[in-house]
């Protein structure tokens, strides 16, 4: 029953996602089927009016617009998300292609991001006021405030350019992943170090931990058992759906490095007016979105015994 209302709401929250998108791009200035056409035969402008009112009949645009998304929300509940309104590739084969670019590299950067942010979030809340206290805030203030088009650029320059190492742009291979990557972790380990270290100064600021000291347990332990799972348990969820944000919101990354992901994708879908791919890369990303919270919310209640006791109150 619990499972039902779950389904239910998600297909609902897709519905609504979808029919809200498809409104606001049915308000925008300008020709959906001008665009279409211009991308699907050769660049702006080459597209003259005999073929553009073909791509208008084609794509059913001189339809009532509540019987256009009734059409594509008919067939998307069913598993088909239609076909590239300029490539006549199928949606779902051109989201599953892009998130297996897009996947790598935001995991990548998750994991060198954390690799930095939870050692110099606990020891910046080890030692409140030190030297690595005021040296991991600054350095976490310089990574949040770096815009990263900028820094991706900077990247580029140094490590393309003028040392020529490293490619700067495409994807194929791991060295294509490396600056993208580094990109992306900075903002992640920026972010999550003053997270990390405002949960962690909250914990220790416990005054059960008194006690604990009192009978004799270790530092160690206490850090250990009784700091780091409840941090842990309270930190789970966000860093589910950040993992999940860093899938969609690589946006800039990849218009910045080229490479043909989820974001390079969607926004050359906005270019085109691909109403399909665009429709599709909302339902993934609401998708993608309840799956994180699922998850988090399992791993929420693993680590924080507190809400595995209110469970069964």
């Amino acid at each position: 029953m619990k499972g039902a209302v779950v389904l239910s709401g998600l297909l609902v929250t897709i519905l609504l996602a979808t029919l809200l998108t498809m409104a606001v791009l049915d308000l925008a200035d300008g020709d959906r089927a001008r665009s279409v056409a211009a991308a699907r035969f050769g660049g702006e402008g080459t597209a003259d009016d005999a073929m553009i009112a073909v791509v208008r009949a084609e794509l059913g645009l001189d339809r009532p617009f509540l019987a256009r998304y009734a059409d594509w929300a008919g067939a998307a509940v069913t598993g088909d998300l239609g076909q590239s309104f300029v490539t006549k590739e199928p949606v779902a084969q051109i989201l599953t292609r892009a998130f297996a670019v897009t996947a790598p590299m935001a995991l990548a950067a998750f994991v060198l991001g954390m690799a930095l942010a939870i050692p110099l979030g606990v020891l910046a809340a080890v030692r409140p006021g030190g030297v690595i206290d005021r040296g991991t805030v600054a350095l976490a203030s310089l990574g949040a405030a770096a815009p990263p088009f900028w820094l991706g650029l900077a990247l580029i320059g140094l490590f393309a350019v003028q040392w020529q190492i490293l490619p700067a742009y495409g994807a194929g291979t791991v060295a294509h992943l490396v600056l993208p990557a580094v990109t992306l972790a900075v903002w992640v380990m920026a972010s999550h170090t003053r997270l990390i270290r405002s949960f962690m100064r909250e914990a220790l600021a416990a005054p059960h931990l008194d006690a604990l000291r009192l009978r004799g347990v270790s530092e160690f332990r206490i850090l250990t058992r009784h700091v780091a799972r409840p941090v842990a348990g309270a930190m789970a969820p966000l860093l589910t759906l950040d993992l999940v944000g860093l899938l969609e919101g690589a946006v800039v990354i990849e218009v910045v490095f080229a490479r043909p992901g989820l974001g390079l994708t969607f926004v050359e879908a906005l270019r085109a007016r691909d109403m399909a791919v665009i429709l599709g890369f909302v339902a993934f990303s609401v998708l993608l979105y309840a799956a994180a919270n699922a998850a988090a919310d399992v791993m929420s209640r693993r680590l924080d015994p507190r809400l595995r006791e209110a469970l069964h109150v």
